[in-house]
């Protein structure tokens, strides 16, 4: 069993690596092949939709806790070792957090829900 500390470990390893997998998929040396793989991953991780119903209690919290974070660990595997370690020992790695970013998102919920 993770104890908490190691809970807050694994999260503050997942926060500099997410960012560094993102910019390494922007990378041109990443394969194709790759990048294509990556693309569902991306999409389940950014999807209100689950994967497990969030109906179910605390079935539902499985694919944000143990689902996504092995998707994300396959599609870090999966990039070229030498680029994702180029991008993850940058010291900048967090991506600036910009508020425009959320206007697709508002978008489509603002569509769907009226």
């Amino acid at each position: 069993m993770i104890g908490a500390m190691g809970i807050i470990a694994r999260a503050a390893v997942l926060d500099r690596d997410i960012p560094a997998m993102f910019l390494a998929h922007r990378d041109r040396r990443t394969s194709l092949l790759t990048n294509l793989m990556a693309f569902p991953v991306y999409a389940y991780a950014l999807s209100p939709i689950g994967l497990i119903p969030g109906f179910l209690p605390m079935l539902g919290y499985l694919d944000d806790l143990i689902v996504l974070p092995a998707l994300i660990a396959l599609t870090i595997r999966l990039i070229p070792q030498e680029i994702f370690k180029e991008y993850r020992s940058k010291e900048d790695v967090s991506m600036k957090r910009h508020w425009y970013y959320a206007i697709p998102v508002i978008i489509v919920y603002t569509l769907r829900f009226s």
